[in-house]
């Protein structure tokens, strides 16, 4: 049974699989050169996980102008647009991004614990030669993997507001207040009722915008 107590000594014997055997100090080196660049390789992974997942939600917020608006012109046209259509609808892009972030995480719990047999060793020199490189990525890192999840955060409330008008439409031109029948506009912005023409009153100029809006 393995003492669970610290041990120093370069000779490792078994280290972890069945048939690796570490007994000199060329492979002792080679294992930790090994365990640095796994550790560092498990903080971008940490960091690429965050970063896929902001990325989905920027592609969530990106609305095409062209589904909604153009339509397909001509059969090419058409069978793109029914290919966009199957790859590129909400359901299949939260699919292919559940994937994409399931991927990346089974690799990153992987390595996580690959890290942790090896530290379960209680080899002296490989548990701090694991806990230095974790630091040193942290070092170079953190602060990239917390402006991410600053971004993250900003993106998940985002509210974007989505006219229903596409762009191509024109609009109608809006009618001026000043335009109103029996009045004239001044040249210093004020109106004077046309002699003749009745006065009106606030009720009778909204019925009449009421109208012709009908």
């Amino acid at each position: 049974m393995q003492s669970m107590a610290f041990w120093w000594d370069a000779s490792l014997g078994q280290f972890i699989f069945p048939g690796w055997n570490v007994v000199s100090l060329g492979g002792f080196i080679g294992v930790c050169i090994l365990l640095i660049c796994l550790a560092v390789f498990y903080e971008i992974l940490k960091v690429h996980h965050i970063f896929i997942r902001l990325q989905g939600l920027r592609r969530s917020h990106t609305v095409s102008p062209r589904t909604q608006c153009a339509p397909p012109s001509g059969e090419s046209d058409t069978l793109l647009t029914e290919h966009a259509v199957v790859f590129g609808s909400p359901h299949a892009r939260k699919v292919i991004q559940l994937c994409k972030e399931a991927l990346v995480f089974l690799f990153h719990t992987t390595l996580g614990y690959f890290l942790m047999l090896a530290v379960m060793m209680y080899n002296g020199y490989v548990f701090l030669t694991v806990v230095s490189a974790l630091t040193l990525a942290y070092l170079f890192l953190g602060h990239i993997s917390m402006r991410l999840h600053m971004e993250h955060i900003r993106a998940r409330h985002l509210t974007i507001r989505c006219s229903p008008r596409c762009p191509s439409e024109t609009r109608s031109p809006e009618t001026p207040h000043d335009s109103t029948p029996g009045t004239s506009g001044n040249d210093d912005g004020t109106q004077s009722t046309s002699p003749g023409s009745p006065s009106r009153n606030k009720i009778q100029v909204v019925a009449e915008e009421i109208a012709s809006r009908i």
